[in-house]
Protein backbone atom coordinates (compact mmCIF):
# COMPACT_ATOMS: atom_id res chain seq x y z
CA UNK A 1 0.00 0.00 0.00
CA UNK A 2 2.60 2.33 0.76
CA UNK A 3 4.54 1.37 -2.50
CA UNK A 4 1.48 2.70 -4.38
CA UNK A 5 1.10 5.45 -2.74
CA UNK A 6 5.02 6.50 -3.16
CA UNK A 7 4.35 5.31 -7.18
CA UNK A 8 1.41 8.21 -7.09
CA UNK A 9 3.15 10.96 -5.65
CA UNK A 10 6.24 10.31 -7.89
CA UNK A 11 3.68 10.34 -11.40
CA UNK A 12 1.98 13.59 -9.77
CA UNK A 13 5.37 15.24 -9.00
CA UNK A 14 6.41 14.06 -12.42
CA UNK A 15 3.28 15.77 -13.82
CA UNK A 16 3.76 18.91 -12.47
CA UNK A 17 7.14 19.07 -13.44
CA UNK A 18 6.62 18.51 -17.06
CA UNK A 19 3.57 21.21 -16.77
CA UNK A 20 5.95 23.34 -15.53
CA UNK A 21 8.38 23.03 -18.03
CA UNK A 22 5.99 23.28 -20.78
CA UNK A 23 4.62 26.90 -19.32
CA UNK A 24 7.93 27.84 -19.01
CA UNK A 25 8.83 26.81 -22.58
CA UNK A 26 4.93 29.25 -23.71
CA UNK A 27 6.22 31.74 -21.76
CA UNK A 28 9.59 32.12 -23.00
CA UNK A 29 7.96 31.57 -26.70
CA UNK A 30 5.20 34.52 -26.03
CA UNK A 31 8.02 36.43 -24.66
CA UNK A 32 10.36 36.01 -27.57
CA UNK A 33 8.07 36.88 -30.16
CA UNK A 34 6.66 40.24 -28.54
CA UNK A 35 10.38 41.29 -28.68
CA UNK A 36 10.87 40.12 -32.18
CA UNK A 37 7.54 41.79 -33.20
CA UNK A 38 8.86 45.36 -30.95
CA UNK A 39 12.33 44.60 -32.94
CA UNK A 40 10.42 44.44 -36.29
CA UNK A 41 8.27 47.55 -35.71
CA UNK A 42 11.33 49.55 -34.81
CA UNK A 43 13.24 48.50 -37.75
CA UNK A 44 10.50 49.69 -39.77
CA UNK A 45 10.65 53.12 -38.57
CA UNK A 46 14.30 53.53 -38.47
CA UNK A 47 14.83 51.88 -42.27
CA UNK A 48 12.98 55.01 -43.29
CA UNK A 49 15.56 57.37 -45.01
CA UNK A 50 13.74 60.76 -44.24
CA UNK A 51 16.22 62.43 -45.45
CA UNK A 52 16.20 61.29 -49.37
CA UNK A 53 12.28 61.10 -48.73
CA UNK A 54 12.91 65.00 -47.96
CA UNK A 55 15.03 65.44 -51.20
CA UNK A 56 12.98 63.91 -53.55
CA UNK A 57 9.75 65.29 -52.17
CA UNK A 58 11.93 68.92 -52.98
CA UNK A 59 12.25 67.51 -56.57
CA UNK A 60 9.79 68.84 -59.31
CA UNK A 61 6.09 66.66 -59.26
CA UNK A 62 5.56 64.80 -62.33
CA UNK A 63 1.71 66.49 -63.35
CA UNK A 64 1.48 62.49 -64.70
CA UNK A 65 -1.68 61.40 -65.29
CA UNK A 66 -3.14 58.74 -64.13
CA UNK A 67 -6.73 56.45 -63.78
CA UNK A 68 -7.40 58.52 -61.07
CA UNK A 69 -6.04 61.49 -61.87
CA UNK A 70 -5.98 63.82 -64.94
CA UNK A 71 -4.76 67.51 -65.78
CA UNK A 72 -7.95 69.53 -66.10
CA UNK A 73 -6.26 72.84 -67.76
CA UNK A 74 -2.55 73.73 -68.86
CA UNK A 75 -1.39 77.48 -68.66
CA UNK A 76 1.95 78.59 -69.63
CA UNK A 77 2.10 82.24 -70.19
CA UNK A 78 4.93 84.52 -69.83
CA UNK A 79 5.15 88.34 -70.49
CA UNK A 80 8.45 90.18 -70.05
CA UNK A 81 9.27 92.11 -67.03
CA UNK A 82 5.89 91.46 -65.33
CA UNK A 83 4.76 87.60 -65.03
CA UNK A 84 6.19 84.27 -65.93
CA UNK A 85 3.48 81.49 -65.13
CA UNK A 86 3.43 77.51 -65.81
CA UNK A 87 0.17 75.84 -64.20
CA UNK A 88 -1.01 72.40 -63.99
CA UNK A 89 -4.26 72.10 -62.51
CA UNK A 90 -5.10 68.55 -61.66
CA UNK A 91 -8.59 67.13 -61.52
CA UNK A 92 -9.78 63.77 -59.84
CA UNK A 93 -11.66 61.29 -62.64
CA UNK A 94 -14.75 60.61 -60.94
CA UNK A 95 -18.34 62.18 -61.28
CA UNK A 96 -19.56 61.71 -57.79
CA UNK A 97 -20.49 64.25 -55.32
CA UNK A 98 -17.72 64.67 -53.13
CA UNK A 99 -14.44 64.36 -55.74
CA UNK A 100 -16.88 67.40 -57.71
CA UNK A 101 -16.48 69.34 -54.33
CA UNK A 102 -12.96 68.76 -54.53
CA UNK A 103 -12.07 69.25 -58.45
CA UNK A 104 -13.85 72.56 -57.97
CA UNK A 105 -12.06 73.66 -54.85
CA UNK A 106 -8.90 73.10 -56.77
CA UNK A 107 -9.96 75.15 -59.52
CA UNK A 108 -11.02 78.26 -57.47
CA UNK A 109 -8.23 78.04 -55.41
CA UNK A 110 -5.31 77.99 -58.42
CA UNK A 111 -7.57 80.51 -60.58
CA UNK A 112 -7.40 82.97 -57.84
CA UNK A 113 -3.64 82.33 -58.11
CA UNK A 114 -3.68 83.04 -61.72
CA UNK A 115 -5.69 86.28 -61.34
CA UNK A 116 -3.56 87.60 -58.95
CA UNK A 117 -0.61 86.88 -60.90
CA UNK A 118 -2.08 88.63 -64.12
CA UNK A 119 -3.00 91.66 -62.01
CA UNK A 120 0.39 91.92 -60.09
CA UNK A 121 1.94 95.29 -60.52
CA UNK A 122 6.18 94.07 -60.16
CA UNK A 123 7.52 91.21 -61.98
CA UNK A 124 5.98 87.59 -60.53
CA UNK A 125 7.01 83.89 -61.14
CA UNK A 126 4.14 81.57 -60.49
CA UNK A 127 4.52 77.93 -60.64
CA UNK A 128 1.83 75.06 -60.07
CA UNK A 129 2.59 71.35 -60.02
CA UNK A 130 0.90 68.13 -58.99
CA UNK A 131 1.42 64.36 -57.29
CA UNK A 132 -0.57 61.80 -56.89
CA UNK A 133 -0.41 58.54 -55.13
CA UNK A 134 -3.28 55.43 -54.73
CA UNK A 135 -3.16 53.05 -51.07
CA UNK A 136 -5.66 50.93 -50.53
CA UNK A 137 -8.32 52.69 -52.70
CA UNK A 138 -7.43 56.01 -50.80
CA UNK A 139 -5.69 58.51 -53.52
CA UNK A 140 -3.95 61.28 -51.78
CA UNK A 141 -3.54 64.26 -54.36
CA UNK A 142 -0.93 66.78 -53.49
CA UNK A 143 -0.41 70.31 -55.20
CA UNK A 144 2.51 72.67 -54.74
CA UNK A 145 2.27 76.31 -55.61
CA UNK A 146 5.90 78.02 -56.07
CA UNK A 147 5.50 81.66 -55.97
CA UNK A 148 8.33 84.85 -56.81
CA UNK A 149 7.03 87.87 -56.66
CA UNK A 150 9.85 90.23 -57.05
CA UNK A 151 10.65 91.51 -53.44
CA UNK A 152 9.55 89.25 -51.51
CA UNK A 153 10.95 85.95 -50.62
CA UNK A 154 9.98 82.86 -52.37
CA UNK A 155 6.71 81.21 -50.91
CA UNK A 156 5.72 77.36 -51.24
CA UNK A 157 2.18 76.86 -50.52
CA UNK A 158 1.66 72.89 -49.76
CA UNK A 159 -2.29 71.63 -50.39
CA UNK A 160 -3.20 67.99 -50.13
CA UNK A 161 -6.18 66.10 -50.71
CA UNK A 162 -7.16 62.45 -49.07
CA UNK A 163 -10.20 60.86 -51.22
CA UNK A 164 -11.65 57.54 -50.65
CA UNK A 165 -12.52 56.64 -54.32
CA UNK A 166 -15.21 53.86 -53.12
CA UNK A 167 -17.02 55.43 -50.54
CA UNK A 168 -16.67 59.25 -52.31
CA UNK A 169 -15.50 60.47 -49.11
CA UNK A 170 -12.71 62.80 -47.77
CA UNK A 171 -10.43 60.99 -45.25
CA UNK A 172 -8.65 62.57 -42.72
CA UNK A 173 -5.36 61.32 -40.30
CA UNK A 174 -8.33 59.35 -37.76
CA UNK A 175 -9.35 57.52 -40.29
CA UNK A 176 -5.98 56.20 -41.28
CA UNK A 177 -4.11 56.09 -37.74
CA UNK A 178 -4.55 54.45 -34.41
CA UNK A 179 -4.16 56.40 -31.01
CA UNK A 180 -0.83 54.67 -30.60
CA UNK A 181 0.25 55.24 -34.31
CA UNK A 182 -1.01 59.29 -33.82
CA UNK A 183 1.29 59.35 -30.56
CA UNK A 184 4.20 58.14 -32.22
CA UNK A 185 3.47 60.68 -34.64
CA UNK A 186 2.90 63.78 -32.39
CA UNK A 187 6.90 62.64 -30.60
CA UNK A 188 8.29 63.19 -34.20
CA UNK A 189 6.53 66.19 -34.68
CA UNK A 190 7.87 68.11 -31.85
CA UNK A 191 11.14 66.25 -32.29
CA UNK A 192 11.52 68.00 -35.75
CA UNK A 193 10.10 71.29 -34.14
CA UNK A 194 13.15 71.37 -31.72
CA UNK A 195 15.89 70.00 -34.44
CA UNK A 196 14.62 72.76 -36.73
CA UNK A 197 14.97 75.83 -33.72
CA UNK A 198 18.02 74.35 -32.53
CA UNK A 199 19.97 74.92 -36.01
CA UNK A 200 17.93 78.66 -36.59
CA UNK A 201 19.14 79.49 -33.46
CA UNK A 202 22.68 78.62 -34.33
CA UNK A 203 22.24 80.69 -38.00
CA UNK A 204 21.02 83.47 -36.01
CA UNK A 205 23.96 83.62 -33.83
CA UNK A 206 26.27 83.99 -36.28
CA UNK A 207 24.46 87.05 -37.69
CA UNK A 208 21.75 85.39 -40.29
CA UNK A 209 18.05 85.00 -40.23
CA UNK A 210 16.51 82.06 -39.83
CA UNK A 211 12.88 80.55 -39.38
CA UNK A 212 11.79 79.72 -35.76
CA UNK A 213 8.81 77.54 -34.91
CA UNK A 214 6.49 78.03 -32.14
CA UNK A 215 6.28 74.75 -30.69
CA UNK A 216 3.14 75.82 -28.76
CA UNK A 217 1.03 76.66 -31.69
CA UNK A 218 -2.24 74.74 -31.77
CA UNK A 219 -1.32 73.26 -35.82
CA UNK A 220 1.36 70.67 -34.42
CA UNK A 221 -1.40 68.85 -32.41
CA UNK A 222 -2.46 66.13 -34.56
CA UNK A 223 -5.65 66.51 -34.65
CA UNK A 224 -5.58 70.02 -36.27
CA UNK A 225 -3.22 68.71 -38.85
CA UNK A 226 -4.48 69.64 -42.48
CA UNK A 227 -2.06 68.70 -44.80
CA UNK A 228 -1.02 64.89 -45.08
CA UNK A 229 -0.62 62.29 -47.90
CA UNK A 230 0.12 58.60 -48.50
CA UNK A 231 3.05 58.19 -50.49
CA UNK A 232 5.03 54.84 -51.99
CA UNK A 233 5.29 52.35 -49.52
CA UNK A 234 2.32 53.26 -47.71
CA UNK A 235 4.52 55.87 -46.23
CA UNK A 236 2.42 58.78 -44.12
CA UNK A 237 4.25 62.12 -44.70
CA UNK A 238 2.76 65.30 -42.62
CA UNK A 239 3.65 68.67 -43.88
CA UNK A 240 4.21 71.89 -42.29
CA UNK A 241 4.40 74.47 -45.15
CA UNK A 242 5.07 77.59 -43.31
CA UNK A 243 4.28 79.30 -46.87
CA UNK A 244 0.84 78.27 -46.68
CA UNK A 245 0.29 81.28 -44.33
CA UNK A 246 3.47 83.38 -44.47
CA UNK A 247 6.10 84.46 -47.69
CA UNK A 248 8.44 81.76 -47.21
CA UNK A 249 9.45 78.49 -48.60
CA UNK A 250 10.56 76.76 -44.90
CA UNK A 251 8.21 73.71 -44.36
CA UNK A 252 8.80 70.53 -42.36
CA UNK A 253 8.14 66.54 -42.99
CA UNK A 254 7.25 64.07 -40.53
CA UNK A 255 7.43 60.61 -42.26
CA UNK A 256 6.01 57.46 -40.70
CA UNK A 257 5.41 53.79 -42.05
CA UNK A 258 1.75 53.29 -41.74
Amino acid sequence: MLRNKRKIIAIIISIAILLAVIATIIIIIVINNSRNQSENNNIEEISLDTEKLEIDFQQPFSNEETEYVKTRTEIERAELGKYDVKIFVPEIVSEMEVATKINEEIYMLIASIVNEALNVEKYSEYNVEYTSFMNNNILSLVIRFTIKEEDNPRRIIIKTYNYDIESDRKINLLDITNEEQRNKIEESIMKKIEEENKMAEQIISQGYSAYIRDKEDEIYKIENATEFFIGNDNILYMVYAYGNQEYTDEMDLIMYKL
